[in-house]
């Protein structure tokens, strides 16, 4: 796959998951695919486990939207650094619980490396995140207790 290519899939992805079309995202990715959030731990396998995580991320942030910062391309990998903005307006389902809406303004920032598969389809994503960013931002973290 060229850069090209590559980067328009990055911003098709982008534009999918801005629309909250969670299928249509999934359609960007391998069937196999494997999602793992260095930060949080989190993994994600297969696109239906995707399609659902990505729903619940729309119901509890229902006007989530991402900007791309920049991309880095070489050969069939991709490194993107993002910004996503929303309100955490609904529900935020995790392994640990549910938290409810705090109706608080978030901007969450990442990195995410991206593995395409021969099929120029994205097989493996790892993201980096700072796991603190999101619970202060939503209220269930002082952040004031983490600094010395």
């Amino acid at each position: 796959m060229q850069p090209a290519e590559t980067v328009e899939l990055i911003h098709r992805n982008l534009d999918l998951i801005n629309s909250r079309d969670a299928a249509g995202t999934a359609s960007t990715f391998a069937p196999g695919l494997v999602v793992e959030d260095v930060g949080t731990g989190l993994r994600i396998e297969g696109r239906d486990a995707y399609i659902e995580y990505q729903e619940q991320l729309q119901a509890a942030f229902p006007d989530l939207h991402g900007e791309i910062l920049s991309i880095t391309t070489e050969g069939s990998r991709a490194v993107v650094e993002y910004v996503f903005e929303g309100t955490h307006a609904g529900p935020l389902v995790l392994p640990t619980g549910t938290i409810p809406s705090s109706g608080r303004r978030v901007v969450i920032h990442f990195a995410s490396v991206v593995e395409l598969d021969e099929n120029g389809q994205a097989a493996t994503v790892r993201r980096y995140t700072n796991p603190l960013e999101l619970p202060t931002q939503i209220g269930v973290l002082d952040a004031s207790a983490l600094t010395p």
